[in-house]
C-alpha cells in the first residue's frame, strides 16, 4: 500500500548533511596532499590522523568543535579540503607556514573564538565566502601573494588585529570602508596607489600602519577615519605632501621613528 510522506519526509526535502568532524578534516587533509605531492609522501609519510589530533581537544558532543587551539602550521599543505568549513575552534587556528595557493569556499563558514593565521603561504586570492568570517582574535595574512581582495571581504568580523603586510595589493575594495577592527590594521609592504573613497568610514581600534606602499594621494575622506591610535604613512609619496597637522584629529607618523 503506498502512504503519503510525513511531514519533514516530503518527496524533494532537502536533507542536512551532518558536519565533518575534526579527525574526518585532518583524514581528508592527509589524502589530498599525499596524492598531490611527492614530497609530501617523502617528508610526512610518517604522518597519521592520529598525530595531528595529538593535543586536539574535541568537545565530547560535538565532533567539529574543537574546544582549544588547532595547530597545522609548517606541514607543507597545498590543499585543504573541502569541509574545512565545518569546524569550531574556540581558540587558536594557525595554518601558517604551508604552500597554500587557495582556500576552499567553504573557509567563510569557520569560526574561529581566538587567532587565525594564515602567514606565510602563497595565497593569490580568497574565496567570495571569506568576507563571512567571524575571527574573535587576530587575522593574519601577512606574506602572500595576493593582488586584490574581493568586495565580500568589507563584510569581515575581527575582533582583533588584521594583518595584511607583505601582500601585493594595488587597490582596495570599495567594501573595505565597511571593515570593523577591533585592533590594529596593517597593510604596510604592498603596492597600493591608491585608496577606495570609502576609507574613511574604517573604524579601527588600534593603529593604522600604511607604511611602504606606493600612496600618491588620498581620499576627501580620509580625515573622517575613526583610529585609536597613531596613523603611520612612512615611505609613500604622498608623505611628502602632508605634515602632521594635515588631518585634525588623526595622529600621523610621517617617518620611521623606530616602531
Amino acid at each position: 500500500m503506498l502512504r503519503c510522506p510525513q511531514d519533514g519526509a516530503r518527496l524533494g526535502a532537502s536533507i542536512e548533511t551532518p558536519k565533518a568532524s575534526v579527525a574526518e578534516v585532518a583524514a581528508e587533509m592527509m589524502v589530498l596532499q599525499m596524492a598531490r605531492s611527492r614530497y609530501a609522501r617523502d617528508t610526512y609519510g610518517d604522518f597519521t590522523v592520529e598525530a595531528l589530533m595529538e593535543n586536539v581537544e574535541v568537545d565530547p558532543k560535538d565532533a567539529s568543535h574543537v574546544l582549544g587551539d588547532l595547530n597545522w602550521s609548517h606541514m607543507g599543505t597545498e590543499v585543504l579540503p573541502d569541509r574545512m568549513g565545518d569546524l569550531t575552534v574556540d581558540g587558536e587556528l594557525r595554518l601558517d607556514g604551508n604552500n597554500l595557493e587557495s582556500l576552499p569556499e567553504s573557509f567563510g563558514s569557520l569560526t574561529v573564538s581566538g587567532h587565525l593565521t594564515l602567514d606565510q603561504n602563497s595565497l593569490g586570492s580568497l574565496p567570495e565566502s571569506f568576507g563571512s568570517l567571524t575571527v574573535g582574535g587576530d587575522l593574519s595574512l601577512n606574506n602572500n601573494e595576493l593582488e586584490s581582495l574581493s568586495e565580500s571581504f568589507g563584510s569581515l568580523t575581527v575582533g582583533g588585529d588584521l594583518r595584511l603586510d607583505g601582500n601585493l595589493l594595488e587597490s582596495l575594495p570599495e567594501s573595505f570602508g565597511s571593515l570593523t577592527v577591533g585592533g590594529n590594521l596593517y597593510l604596510g609592504y604592498n603596492m597600493l596607489e591608491s585608496l577606495p573613497e570609502s576609507f574613511g568610514s574604517l573604524i579601527i581600534g588600534g593603529s593604522l600602519d600604511m607604511n611602504n606602499n606606493r600612496l600618491e594621494s588620498l581620499p576627501e575622506s580620509f580625515g573622517s577615519l575613526t583610529v585609536d591610535g597613531r596613523v603611520a604613512l612612512p615611505a609613500n609619496p604622498v608623505a611628502e605632501f602632508l605634515n602632521v597637522n594635515s588631518f585634525p584629529g588623526l595622529t600621523l607618523t610621517l617617518e620611521y621613528r623606530g616602531y
